[in-house]
């Protein structure tokens, strides 16, 4: 009967972790791919979200901002993505 309960809960928490690296693995492919469609809009979230907490954020050189934010937006979908194959073969 323990060793029913064992794989019992075992399998359950192998599920819930891949249900929780599934759902965070795609929202941070949706965020990157926002951040490198349009990072002015991604800066601009960032922005709003400091905001709430009583802080002001601007960048000091506009073009530099946009450039790494493209290019950090591709890095984190690139490996989210690769986390979601791991994930899924796995």
């Amino acid at each position: 009967m323990q060793e029913l309960l064992c794989v019992a809960v075992s399998g359950a928490l192998l599920f819930w972790t891949k249900a929780a690296l599934l759902a965070g693995g795609s929202f941070a492919v949706l965020v990157g791919a926002l951040s490198f469609v349009s990072p002015k809009r991604s800066i601009g979230l960032y922005q709003s979200i400091m905001r709430t907490l009583n802080w002001q954020v601007e960048p000091i050189d506009w073009e530099h901002e946009l450039r790494s934010t493209r290019r950090l937006g591709a890095l984190l979908s690139l490996l989210s993505a690769a986390v979601l194959v791991l994930v899924l073969t796995w």
